[in-house]
């Protein structure tokens, strides 16, 4: 439904989980540590969370139904086997489990101006199943870091009465600092310029006292992909305790990041 105030229409929608086909039974995600993108600078985020798929070889078990991301549908992203006696397609937004880790994967954009009704719809859900923690994979813009952010790693963090702060400082991550020459609101994030959801995410979690962690990376426009794997494996270490992973799987799809020359039988 919708309450029109003028020309802005404010949308009250839920978010609806749809069980998988294909999933052998109806998933448990409650007290599960839940990972989503940010949809930011560099797609870092969306490509860290295809890592953790492929990596700790997570099972799609369902859908999340919301108006507020445009719909997409396209070929299997985990494989190039069509022989699949159940050939699945990658939808807009997926949801992926298995011991105690639920990840959302985002493969389409927001609707413009949409970004707080989405958070408002995942929120609800989220609080809905009770998952254990909520953590978000963000980037932005490096060129907004300041002299003090140019030394050591581009990565900080961002809590909302997270558990996991304690830990990510025990393992020498260092949270965002404010810009202290920014003069508005929401000063805590006025730092993460092209950072997608992270911004609304945090304000709205910090308003509703709804725990939750972000990792967010300093990166430029581009494939994101060095970004991806270190995002990937902090992630591993502060939220699932996991230091032992040597080698990150990339998906099929990954292999067609970058477009292959033309075929010479197309000119002759």
């Amino acid at each position: 439904s919708t309450q029109s105030h003028g020309e802005t229409s404010i949308f009250f929608v839920t978010m609806e989980f749809v069980k998988d086909v294909y999933a052998s039974a109806q998933p448990s995600l409650a007290n599960s540590t839940l990972v989503l993108p940010s949809l930011s600078v560099g797609s870092v985020g969306q490509l860290a969370i295809d890592l953790l798929i492929c990596t700790l070889r997570l099972n799609r078990v369902g859908f999340l139904k919301t108006p507020f991301i445009l719909p997409v549908v396209g070929n299997n992203a985990f494989t190039t086997d069509l022989s699949s006696p159940h050939p699945t397609l990658s939808t807009a937004v997926e949801v992926f489990h298995a011991d105690g880790i639920t990840a959302i994967q985002i493969r389409a954009p927001l609707l413009s101006g949409h970004a707080l009704p989405f958070v408002k719809a995942m929120l609800d859900w989220v609080r809905s199943v009770g998952f254990k923690e909520l953590v978000l994979l963000s980037s932005s813009a490096d060129y907004k870091r300041t002299d003090d952010l140019l030394s050591g790693p581009p990565l900080r963090y961002l809590s909302v009465n997270s558990q996991l702060s304690d830990r990510a400082a025990g393992l020498g991550l260092k949270a965002l600092e404010p810009d202290q020459t920014y003069e508005g609101a929401f000063k805590e994030t006025s730092m993460l310029r092209k950072g997608g959801l992270t911004r609304q995410l945090y304000h709205e979690c910090a308003a509703s006292n709804t725990s939750m962690f972000a990792f967010n990376i300093f990166c430029s426009e581009g494939a994101g992909l060095q970004e991806a794997h270190t995002m990937a494996r902090v992630f591993a270490q502060v939220a699932l305790d996991r230091s032992d992973i040597t080698e990150w799987i990339s998906p099929a799809s990954w292999s067609l990041l970058f477009a292959e020359s033309a075929s010479e039988n197309l000119y002759f």
